[in-house]
């Protein structure tokens, strides 16, 4: 099992990250808000790069924020329940700078009978089982 973060500020501070973008969208989802995944996929692709994943996720209206991530885990009984558990949720809305110069992204996964939250590449390729939260 990974770490659990009560909060934003000890997940960055844990991994030595820093926002460079996204700051700005702050929290989105309110109570009551569900959400769907979204495939972030498209018929008969196998992978997309990052700039590809970024505009689909606005294009599928999935472009969440750390602080949603964070609200999501808070709330995951009620808004992560249609979720499947083999899921990678992307939070795209948030791009961070780790203190070995990578770019990262933060993403939602199950980790045993609840979700986590953990760190990704960047630049890494986007595959099946990476999901947008989509309204």
């Amino acid at each position: 099992m990974l770490d659990d973060f009560d909060n934003m500020e000890e997940f960055l501070n844990r991994y030595g990250l820093t926002v460079v973008e996204g700051d700005d969208i702050g929290l989105t989802l309110k109570e009551g808000d569900e959400l769907k995944p979204r495939a972030c996929l498209k018929q008969g692709e196998s992978e997309i790069h990052c700039t590809v994943m970024r505009r689909r996720a606005v294009e599928y209206r999935g472009v969440r924020s750390l602080a949603d991530g964070f609200y999501m885990l808070a709330n995951q009984n009620n808004i992560l329940g249609k979720f499947p558990d083999f899921a990678y949720i992307i939070l795209s809305g948030t791009l961070l700078l780790g203190s070995d110069g990578k770019l990262y992204m933060a993403y939602l996964f199950v980790d045993g009978d609840r979700w986590n939250v953990q760190r990704l590449e960047f630049e890494r390729g986007y595959v099946m089982d990476d999901f947008f939260p989509c309204n």
